[in-house]
């Protein structure tokens, strides 16, 4: 392992997330799995929600973790979303299409309807772009998973506007996703 870190270093060094992804793509797969799992939230933070100009790359790299180690994916995935920041829109967002085809770990669903109840998120400018895509999302998981009963019991216990909440929800899940991710 200490190799592993030696060489985590070293690839942290990489300035941006392009450099940083090619330089993971590089190394034998099992390498970069590790790396990509040794790293920690402060350094997946760095790397997926510095975002000027590397929105395209980002995507890219995460969308690469999906082969590599789903557990980095899905870290990654909820690192990416960020209230602040909005969804990361970049590429042809392969990563977004993966959360509408399987069936996400429940704290990623948990994050998206945080960012659904979060007030001062519905004022940004981000909700209104991101708005669609997060519906494609919860609307996956609702319909094609079976995710409804989920949905409702963590909407109940962690907010009191838990009635209107969900009917809001109830709303974007009706809507017929009108993205198409990927190529």
């Amino acid at each position: 392992m200490e190799n592993i870190n030696k060489l985590k270093r070293k690839l942290l060094e990489e300035r941006g997330t392009e450099n940083f992804h090619l330089a993971i793509a590089d190394l034998d797969p099992e390498d970069a799995r590790k790396v990509v799992d040794s790293l920690t939230v402060e350094e997946i933070y760095i790397k997926v929600n510095h975002r000027t100009y590397e929105e395209d790359y980002i995507a890219d790299y995460i969308d690469y973790l999906w082969d590599i180690s789903r557990k980095a994916f899905w870290i990654h995935v909820y690192t990416v979303l960020d209230k602040n920041k909005g969804l990361l829109w970049g590429g042809d967002m392969i990563y977004f299409e993966k959360m509408c085809d399987n069936e996400m770990p429940k704290k990623i669903l948990y994050k998206f309807l945080d960012l659904v109840a979060d007030e001062e998120y519905k004022l940004s400018v981000h909700y209104n772009l991101d708005k669609g895509a997060i519906s494609c999302v919860l609307r996956s998981q609702k319909k094609k998973f079976g995710r409804w009963n989920t949905i409702k019991k963590y909407v109940k216990a962690n907010f009191e506007n838990h009635k209107d909440l969900l009917i809001e929800i109830k709303l974007l899940t009706k809507t017929k996703c009108s993205y198409h991710f990927g190529d």
